[in-house]
């Protein structure tokens, strides 16, 4: 992101924000298949009222995304690693359609505070998954009474099987 001039932080926009892109590298195992799901997004935990996908961080940074492959094989040492050839994808309506109604699953579960039903079972291509340190970091949320609770952070992810889709075009 340095390197390239990315200038969102830490910000929930894309990555070169003028410009409307999401940086995103893909690590590849050994078979240069997808070895890991890819991170979008925090997914927020309180005060989803009005969430629409259409102005969701999720939509924002995917509309757009150069990607980037790099060989991520862990018996590979860093310095034999290979980048991939870099190109740009915006989903296709399906894709966007697919993504919209996981994403919009998603945010139902937690308006209703289902926090307990936030969890990596979910989602076509968008699923949602713990995104701490370790289980001692905790965020506000809301529970199922609609009263404030403490939860682990999660974020939104792109399943494997779509990233690896998404190489195959």
């Amino acid at each position: 992101e340095l390197a390239l001039g990315a200038d969102a932080g830490s910000r929930p926009v894309p990555d070169f924000e003028t410009l409307g892109i999401e940086l995103k590298t893909i690590p590849l195992n050994a078979r240069l298949q997808p070895q890991e799901s890819t991170f979008v997004s925090s997914a927020p935990l309180a005060n989803t009222v009005g969430m629409q996908w259409e102005t969701s961080a999720v939509k924002a940074k995917l509309s757009k995304v150069l990607w980037i492959p790099v060989e991520a094989a862990k018996e590979l040492p860093i310095a034999k690693r290979r980048i991939g050839s870099a190109f740009l994808w915006s989903p296709s309506c399906e894709d966007e359609h697919i993504l919209r109604t996981d994403w919009e699953e998603h945010i139902e579960r937690i308006a209703f505070g289902r926090l307990d039903e936030l969890d990596a079972r979910h989602g076509t291509y968008l699923q949602i998954r713990p995104k701490a340190l370790n289980r001692s970091e905790l965020t506000a949320a809301t529970n199922g009474a609609g009263a404030p609770t403490l939860t682990l952070p999660r974020g939104f992810y792109l399943r494997t099987s779509f990233t690896r889709k998404i190489l195959l075009r």
